[in-house]
Protein backbone atom coordinates (compact mmCIF):
# COMPACT_ATOMS: atom_id res chain seq x y z
CA UNK A 1 0.00 0.00 0.00
CA UNK A 2 1.27 3.48 -0.88
CA UNK A 3 1.65 5.80 2.10
CA UNK A 4 2.59 9.22 0.71
CA UNK A 5 2.98 10.64 4.20
CA UNK A 6 5.93 8.37 5.04
CA UNK A 7 9.56 9.41 5.40
CA UNK A 8 10.46 8.46 1.82
CA UNK A 9 7.83 10.78 0.36
CA UNK A 10 8.77 13.57 2.76
CA UNK A 11 12.42 13.28 1.81
CA UNK A 12 11.50 13.21 -1.88
CA UNK A 13 9.35 16.29 -1.48
CA UNK A 14 12.16 18.18 0.20
CA UNK A 15 14.56 17.12 -2.55
CA UNK A 16 12.27 18.32 -5.35
CA UNK A 17 11.37 21.58 -3.65
CA UNK A 18 14.94 22.50 -2.76
CA UNK A 19 15.37 24.35 -6.05
CA UNK A 20 13.33 27.33 -7.21
CA UNK A 21 10.77 26.60 -9.92
CA UNK A 22 12.25 27.53 -13.32
CA UNK A 23 8.94 28.71 -14.80
CA UNK A 24 10.00 32.33 -15.53
CA UNK A 25 12.71 31.07 -17.89
CA UNK A 26 10.07 29.47 -20.14
CA UNK A 27 7.96 32.56 -20.64
CA UNK A 28 10.35 34.28 -23.02
CA UNK A 29 13.49 33.34 -24.92
CA UNK A 30 16.67 33.69 -22.90
CA UNK A 31 18.98 36.52 -23.93
CA UNK A 32 21.62 34.03 -25.07
CA UNK A 33 19.05 32.46 -27.41
CA UNK A 34 18.30 35.87 -28.89
CA UNK A 35 22.00 36.49 -29.48
CA UNK A 36 22.34 33.05 -31.12
CA UNK A 37 19.41 33.91 -33.38
CA UNK A 38 20.98 37.23 -34.42
CA UNK A 39 24.39 35.72 -35.16
CA UNK A 40 22.92 32.62 -36.81
CA UNK A 41 20.90 34.85 -39.14
CA UNK A 42 24.03 36.81 -40.09
CA UNK A 43 25.87 33.57 -40.83
CA UNK A 44 22.94 32.17 -42.87
CA UNK A 45 22.72 35.41 -44.87
CA UNK A 46 26.45 35.39 -45.56
CA UNK A 47 26.98 38.66 -43.70
CA UNK A 48 29.44 36.69 -41.57
CA UNK A 49 31.46 34.55 -43.96
CA UNK A 50 33.13 31.23 -43.25
CA UNK A 51 36.56 31.85 -41.72
CA UNK A 52 35.68 35.40 -40.68
CA UNK A 53 36.67 36.51 -37.19
CA UNK A 54 33.75 37.67 -35.04
CA UNK A 55 33.94 40.95 -33.15
CA UNK A 56 35.31 40.66 -29.62
CA UNK A 57 33.05 39.74 -26.70
CA UNK A 58 33.19 43.34 -25.53
CA UNK A 59 32.22 44.67 -28.96
CA UNK A 60 29.36 42.18 -29.33
CA UNK A 61 28.20 43.03 -25.83
CA UNK A 62 28.00 46.73 -26.70
CA UNK A 63 26.45 46.18 -30.13
CA UNK A 64 23.77 43.76 -28.90
CA UNK A 65 23.09 45.44 -25.57
CA UNK A 66 23.74 42.34 -23.47
CA UNK A 67 26.32 41.32 -20.90
CA UNK A 68 29.61 39.67 -21.84
CA UNK A 69 28.52 36.52 -19.99
CA UNK A 70 25.47 36.35 -22.28
CA UNK A 71 27.74 36.70 -25.32
CA UNK A 72 30.00 33.92 -24.01
CA UNK A 73 27.00 31.62 -23.51
CA UNK A 74 25.77 32.35 -27.05
CA UNK A 75 29.21 31.64 -28.52
CA UNK A 76 29.33 28.36 -26.61
CA UNK A 77 25.96 27.38 -28.09
CA UNK A 78 27.12 28.31 -31.61
CA UNK A 79 30.28 26.30 -31.03
CA UNK A 80 28.22 23.22 -30.12
CA UNK A 81 26.28 23.72 -33.36
CA UNK A 82 29.55 23.73 -35.27
CA UNK A 83 29.02 27.27 -36.56
CA UNK A 84 31.72 29.01 -34.53
CA UNK A 85 35.14 28.01 -33.25
CA UNK A 86 36.78 29.87 -30.37
CA UNK A 87 40.58 29.89 -30.42
CA UNK A 88 42.45 30.77 -27.25
CA UNK A 89 44.13 34.14 -27.54
CA UNK A 90 42.77 34.71 -31.03
CA UNK A 91 38.99 35.04 -30.86
CA UNK A 92 35.96 33.33 -32.36
CA UNK A 93 35.65 32.44 -36.04
CA UNK A 94 32.79 31.37 -38.30
CA UNK A 95 33.39 27.74 -39.27
CA UNK A 96 30.41 26.79 -41.44
CA UNK A 97 26.80 27.12 -42.49
CA UNK A 98 23.83 26.02 -40.41
CA UNK A 99 22.44 23.33 -42.69
CA UNK A 100 25.85 21.63 -42.86
CA UNK A 101 25.66 20.93 -39.13
CA UNK A 102 22.18 19.50 -38.77
CA UNK A 103 22.40 15.80 -37.80
CA UNK A 104 22.78 13.80 -41.02
CA UNK A 105 20.22 11.24 -39.84
CA UNK A 106 17.50 13.79 -39.21
CA UNK A 107 16.51 16.95 -41.09
CA UNK A 108 15.22 20.07 -39.40
CA UNK A 109 11.69 19.16 -40.49
CA UNK A 110 12.07 15.67 -39.05
CA UNK A 111 13.31 17.10 -35.76
CA UNK A 112 10.21 19.27 -35.60
CA UNK A 113 7.96 16.28 -36.23
CA UNK A 114 9.84 14.19 -33.66
CA UNK A 115 9.43 16.75 -30.89
CA UNK A 116 5.81 17.32 -31.88
CA UNK A 117 5.21 13.58 -31.42
CA UNK A 118 7.17 13.52 -28.18
CA UNK A 119 5.13 16.45 -26.83
CA UNK A 120 1.87 14.63 -27.62
CA UNK A 121 3.15 11.52 -25.85
CA UNK A 122 4.61 13.26 -22.79
CA UNK A 123 1.64 15.60 -22.38
CA UNK A 124 -0.47 12.47 -21.80
CA UNK A 125 2.09 10.59 -19.72
CA UNK A 126 3.04 13.32 -17.23
CA UNK A 127 -0.46 13.99 -15.81
CA UNK A 128 -1.08 10.25 -15.45
CA UNK A 129 2.21 9.83 -13.60
CA UNK A 130 1.35 12.71 -11.28
CA UNK A 131 -1.98 11.07 -10.46
CA UNK A 132 -0.89 7.43 -10.27
CA UNK A 133 2.73 7.24 -9.15
CA UNK A 134 3.55 5.27 -6.03
CA UNK A 135 5.93 6.43 -3.33
CA UNK A 136 8.55 4.05 -4.70
CA UNK A 137 8.09 5.35 -8.24
CA UNK A 138 8.33 8.92 -6.97
CA UNK A 139 11.61 8.13 -5.24
CA UNK A 140 12.94 6.64 -8.50
CA UNK A 141 11.92 9.70 -10.53
CA UNK A 142 13.60 12.01 -8.03
CA UNK A 143 16.73 9.87 -7.94
CA UNK A 144 16.96 10.21 -11.71
CA UNK A 145 16.42 13.95 -11.38
CA UNK A 146 19.37 14.14 -8.99
CA UNK A 147 21.49 12.16 -11.45
CA UNK A 148 20.53 14.69 -14.12
CA UNK A 149 21.78 17.54 -11.94
CA UNK A 150 25.00 15.63 -11.23
CA UNK A 151 25.55 15.19 -14.98
CA UNK A 152 24.85 18.89 -15.54
CA UNK A 153 27.40 19.86 -12.90
CA UNK A 154 29.98 17.69 -14.69
CA UNK A 155 29.09 19.44 -18.00
CA UNK A 156 29.48 16.14 -19.87
CA UNK A 157 27.17 16.15 -22.94
CA UNK A 158 27.01 12.36 -23.34
CA UNK A 159 26.27 11.83 -19.67
CA UNK A 160 23.74 14.65 -19.75
CA UNK A 161 21.84 13.11 -22.68
CA UNK A 162 21.78 9.74 -20.93
CA UNK A 163 20.54 11.26 -17.66
CA UNK A 164 17.92 13.39 -19.44
CA UNK A 165 16.48 10.36 -21.23
CA UNK A 166 16.63 8.30 -18.04
CA UNK A 167 14.58 10.90 -16.16
CA UNK A 168 11.86 11.00 -18.81
CA UNK A 169 11.79 7.22 -19.07
CA UNK A 170 11.34 7.07 -15.30
CA UNK A 171 8.38 9.44 -15.55
CA UNK A 172 6.87 7.31 -18.33
CA UNK A 173 7.39 4.08 -16.39
CA UNK A 174 5.24 5.43 -13.55
CA UNK A 175 2.23 6.42 -15.69
CA UNK A 176 0.36 3.16 -15.17
CA UNK A 177 -0.43 2.53 -18.85
CA UNK A 178 1.56 -0.30 -20.44
CA UNK A 179 0.87 0.88 -24.00
CA UNK A 180 2.15 4.40 -23.33
CA UNK A 181 5.20 2.94 -21.60
CA UNK A 182 5.86 0.58 -24.53
CA UNK A 183 5.45 3.40 -27.04
CA UNK A 184 7.86 5.63 -25.13
CA UNK A 185 10.43 2.84 -24.86
CA UNK A 186 10.08 1.97 -28.55
CA UNK A 187 10.85 5.53 -29.64
CA UNK A 188 13.69 6.08 -27.17
CA UNK A 189 16.42 5.82 -29.87
CA UNK A 190 14.75 8.59 -31.89
CA UNK A 191 14.33 10.69 -28.75
CA UNK A 192 18.05 10.28 -28.08
CA UNK A 193 18.92 11.61 -31.55
CA UNK A 194 16.64 14.59 -31.05
CA UNK A 195 18.05 15.34 -27.62
CA UNK A 196 21.61 15.20 -28.93
CA UNK A 197 20.71 17.63 -31.71
CA UNK A 198 19.66 20.28 -29.18
CA UNK A 199 21.91 19.54 -26.21
CA UNK A 200 24.49 22.20 -27.05
CA UNK A 201 21.98 25.02 -27.47
CA UNK A 202 21.58 25.72 -23.77
CA UNK A 203 23.69 25.46 -20.66
CA UNK A 204 23.94 22.11 -18.89
CA UNK A 205 22.56 23.67 -15.71
CA UNK A 206 19.51 25.03 -17.52
CA UNK A 207 18.82 21.65 -19.12
CA UNK A 208 18.68 20.09 -15.66
CA UNK A 209 16.77 22.92 -14.02
CA UNK A 210 13.86 22.82 -16.48
CA UNK A 211 12.97 19.34 -15.22
CA UNK A 212 12.40 20.53 -11.65
CA UNK A 213 8.93 21.93 -12.31
CA UNK A 214 7.69 18.60 -13.63
CA UNK A 215 9.21 16.77 -10.68
CA UNK A 216 7.50 19.13 -8.24
CA UNK A 217 4.15 18.51 -9.93
CA UNK A 218 4.66 14.77 -9.62
CA UNK A 219 5.55 15.16 -5.93
CA UNK A 220 2.34 17.15 -5.41
CA UNK A 221 0.25 14.69 -7.46
CA UNK A 222 -0.91 17.71 -9.47
CA UNK A 223 -1.86 16.52 -12.96
CA UNK A 224 -2.60 20.03 -14.22
CA UNK A 225 0.77 21.35 -13.10
CA UNK A 226 2.47 18.36 -14.73
CA UNK A 227 0.75 19.12 -18.05
CA UNK A 228 1.75 22.78 -17.75
CA UNK A 229 5.37 21.85 -17.07
CA UNK A 230 5.49 19.66 -20.18
CA UNK A 231 3.91 22.38 -22.33
CA UNK A 232 6.42 24.98 -21.14
CA UNK A 233 9.32 22.65 -21.82
CA UNK A 234 8.20 21.95 -25.37
CA UNK A 235 7.41 25.62 -26.02
CA UNK A 236 11.07 26.27 -25.28
CA UNK A 237 12.16 23.35 -27.46
CA UNK A 238 10.12 24.73 -30.39
CA UNK A 239 11.83 28.08 -29.94
CA UNK A 240 15.24 26.42 -29.97
CA UNK A 241 14.33 24.37 -33.05
CA UNK A 242 13.55 27.62 -34.84
CA UNK A 243 17.20 28.61 -34.35
CA UNK A 244 18.16 25.50 -36.32
CA UNK A 245 15.59 25.58 -39.09
CA UNK A 246 14.41 29.15 -39.74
Amino acid sequence: MDHDGGPTAERASRTASSRPAPAPEFRRPQLADQVVGRLRALIAQGALAQGERLPSEAALSRELGVSRSTVREALKMLSHLGLVQTRAGSGSYVTGHLQEHLPSVMSGEELGELFEFRFILESQIAPLTAERRSTGQLAEVLYRLEQLHVAAAADDPDRLVEADLSFHHGVAAACGNRFLIASYSHHQPAFEKGTRALIGMQSSTHIADVHDELAEAIVAKDAGAAATAVRRTFDEIRMRLSLLTD
